[in-house]
């Protein structure tokens, strides 16, 4: 899928990757939600490990309500 597609053009804003990396991987279908950084990571054949780090910077969390969305009480 994304073997022999050339990014480099989208590399100046994060978003505006992400925008063209999304289109790509939904190809004129409706985005499914969550969406799975993991898949889309996969499918550009890139190789990622989970390690421990002392400061979290990121994590990604797979809800379990079915919208993706996590209940919130106020």
């Amino acid at each position: 899928m994304f073997s022999s597609i050339d990014l480099s053009d989208y590399f100046y804003k994060p978003e505006i990757l992400a925008k063209k990396v999304l289109e790509i991987y939904f190809f004129q279908r409706i985005p499914s939600y969550p969406i799975d950084p993991f898949d889309i990571l996969k499918q550009m054949n890139v190789v990622y490990q989970f390690r421990d780090f002392k400061d979290l910077e990121g994590i990604y969390i797979v809800t379990e309500t079915e919208y993706g969305i996590p209940n919130l009480k106020i």
